[in-house]
């Protein structure tokens, strides 16, 4: 029976189906662009609810839209449903892999949603392909930066900045994964050598930063109890019971490490204030001398960075400041840069920075006395040990553009630009060091100290071009906290406060600076004012 019928009915049966079916896709066709152009009008009016379920309709009728996945992808991003917008924007991605805006805004998504790995791939694609791209550059960035990987974002924020120049956004990213960056330049080398002279000298100097003398004590004795001991151990332990008015042992802990450098000018400067202590002014006077002469801008930097006593200090002790500033401020003491240091230092002591500062700001601008560009690599490493940096510079620059696996003429040269305050270019050659010798522990110091200082200087930035930003005085006041200059600190923080007097944790963090110096009944109040 089947069999029997007719050909040329099934053929008009066919006919009528595939004209059945042209209409409906005119028809789905028609309601796609009504839709459409109702999502784009409520787009426009800000009517995102609207626009959202005007596209999840085209995606009713044509799920494989990729290009209608991806806007509503973008819709709810703007909406901040990152979790929905992550979903219809993997859509996008599955059925389009490769568009900028889908990847951009899926990696934001991840960032935002707390999975910056998933959100590294998509954003390192999308800064590739539009690297002037800001929103691409900065959040790739945050993403290394969460996942771990805060050097790479120092690389690429830095990559970013020279393009995007004073663009707060970035700098302000950018200092912040240069403090992240420190403290896993720090980590590193903790694990990779925990018992290192490095690591312990490092401890030392930060518990003398905290004024825990007894520990600190502890660690350089050990640290001087080496066949050879470390440059630098000698020092701090004399700076150490300095701090606790130990002077006779102190100024016998100076003169040994001038023994093993007897160029080091924060050597001179202990000398110098031992002196003071000791009442022995034309002593003092004459090891500033001798700070200056080896390197003025050092001495200067050192004494800057003086600030008041603690409650540690004798009265006994206390009181030859005093008598300092009263054999110095006479008229015919002259203006021997010398007693210039030795007064500010003084001021600094007794609690009278300001007047501290301004004794600083009446020297001329300090700076070393040149000397000629040594030929050879041992001569280039002897101007390192002698402070005569810049010189240093061009002989190992030189030596590198030779033979540039070269690690100990790489580590003296970022030494140099460190203590020259070229703290980028000295991260450059400490990134390069590790390129070749990744365990290098110092190396690994010196570069968290490089960050530590460029985070500092990008801080500094900011709050010259957003002079009101709380947010900079903040992370100013945490750097300047970082490296142990308290009385900056704590001015930054009170700025922050000005800005914005009810952001909560910054009493909490100046009566932490307070602690730390021992000033507790002003910690108390700051404590009391957060609560």
């Amino acid at each position: 029976m089947h069999e029997s019928i007719c050909p040329a009915v099934g053929l008009s049966v066919a006919t009528i189906f595939c004209c059945f079916l042209a209409g409906q896709q005119l028809d789905i066709d028609s309601q796609i662009q009504q839709h459409f152009l109702a999502a784009e009008n409520a787009k426009r009016s800000d009517n995102l609810d609207i626009a959202a379920r005007e596209y999840q309709a085209i995606i009713d009728l044509r799920p494989d839209f990729a290009e209608i996945h991806m806007n509503l992808g973008l819709v709810l991003h703007a909406q901040n449903k990152f979790d929905q917008s992550a979903i219809a924007l993997g859509k996008s991605l599955k059925l389009k892999p490769g568009v900028f805006a889908a990847m951009l805004f899926q990696g934001i998504n991840y960032c935002k949603l707390g999975r910056p790995t998933q959100a590294v791939p998509l954003l390192s694609k999308a800064a590739a392909e539009q690297p002037a791209n800001k929103q691409a550059r900065f959040w790739l960035a945050s993403a290394l930066s969460d996942s771990g990987r805060a050097v790479e974002a120092v690389i690429e924020l830095e990559k970013a900045s020279a393009s995007l120049r004073d663009d707060v956004d970035i700098m302000q990213l950018l200092g912040e994964a240069y403090q992240k960056a420190s403290r896993e330049e720090s980590e590193q080398a903790k694990d990779m050598a925990p018992a290192s002279v490095e690591r312990r000298l490092l401890l030392a100097e930060g518990f003398l930063a905290q004024q825990e003398f007894m520990a600190s004590e502890i660690y350089y004795r050990k640290l001087l109890e080496a066949s050879s001991p470390p440059t630098g151990a000698h020092l701090g332990l004399g700076t150490n019971l300095l701090r606790q008015g130990k002077i006779e042992e102190a100024l016998q802990q100076f003169e040994a490490e001038l023994l093993i450098d007897p160029y080091s000018v924060e050597t001179y400067c202990g000398l110098a204030e031992g002196y003071i202590l000791e009442g022995k002014l034309a002593k003092a006077v004459e090891s500033l001398h001798s700070a200056l002469k080896i390197r003025p801008d050092q001495a200067f930097t050192s004494l800057e960075t003086a600030d008041a006593l603690g409650e540690y200090m004798p009265d006994s002790l206390r009181i030859r400041y005093q008598s300092a500033l009263d054999e110095w401020s006479k008229p015919g003491a002259g203006s021997d840069p010398a007693v210039t240091l030795g007064l500010a230092l003084a001021y600094a002591r007794v609690g009278r920075a300001e007047e501290g500062r301004r004794q600083l700001q009446s020297m001329p601008s300090p700076s070393p006395v040149p000397v000629p560009e040594p030929t050879s690599r041992a001569e280039s490493l002897d101007c390192v040990r002698k402070r005569q940096y810049e010189a240093a510079i061009g002989g190992l620059r030189r030596q590198l553009k030779a033979l540039p696996q070269d690690v100990e003429a790489r580590f003296a040269l970022a030494r140099s630009y460190l203590e020259t305050r070229q703290p980028d270019q000295a991260a450059r050659e400490l990134r390069r060091l590790l390129e070749v010798n990744p365990k290098h522990v110092s190396a690994h110091l010196w570069l968290a100290k490089s960050y530590r200082d460029l985070s500092l200087a990008t801080f500094e930035r900011i709050i010259v071009l957003q002079p009101d930003s709380y947010r900079a005085h903040q992370l100013l006041a945490e750097a300047y906290e970082a490296k142990d200059q308290d009385d900056k600190a704590i001015a930054e923080y009170r700025a922050a406060l000005v800005a914005r007097s009810t952001l909560p944790g910054l009493h909490l963090a100046i009566g932490r600076v307070d602690l730390k110096n021992l000033r507790l009944d002003e910690a108390a109040l700051e404590f009391q004012k957060e609560l």
